[in-house]
């Protein structure tokens, strides 16, 4: 795919995400959200927390943890890339407050090479670095105001819940 050209530079990273115990899931830094890249591979230990957004009952269900497998999110940019034939996944991290140990998993972020072009879900042509900085300064904003925009759930559906 051009727009992951080797060597070119990138936001592509790998993250060790830790949810400590009992922490309030207002707390938790992960809202509601689709990923802002083109995948996101995640390998994580036994702890319950992952929930998705049910497209079907717009309910959230929690994502049985197996720690033998990866799961794959596709992102916000393959869903742009690909004019929507690939649909980025709306999710969540909520820790159930029956967990005794911390939550802890392995993120591999894919992203486009810096200056790939995509067209937001408000028709505006942004390099992914322009959606990389909106997204991820909305994503630091209360609830209540990111439930105003579309931006941290990637142009998709706002379901307050």
């Amino acid at each position: 795919m051009q727009s992951h050209d080797e060597g070119e530079p990138s936001t592509t990273n790998l993250t060790l995400l830790h949810y400590p115990v009992n922490t309030p899931p207002s707390h938790s830094g992960l809202v509601k959200h689709t990923d802002v890249g083109t995948l996101t591979l995640l390998f994580g230990d036994s702890q319950w927390g992952l929930q998705v957004l049910m497209p079907d009952t717009l309910q959230w269900s929690f994502i049985e943890p197996r720690p033998e497998l990866g799961l794959v999110n596709i992102g916000d940019s393959l869903r742009f890339l690909s004019k929507n034939q690939f649909k980025s996944c709306l999710h969540r991290v909520q820790p159930r407050r029956s967990a005794v140990r911390s939550r802890i998993s392995i993120a591999y972020f894919l992203r486009p090479r810096n200056g790939t072009l995509l067209t937001a879900p408000d028709g505006r042509r942004v390099p992914i670095e322009t959606w990389n900085i909106e997204k991820f300064a909305i994503l630091e904003e209360t609830h209540k105001k990111q439930d105003k925009g579309k931006i941290a759930t990637g142009g998709m559906i706002t379901v307050q819940v």
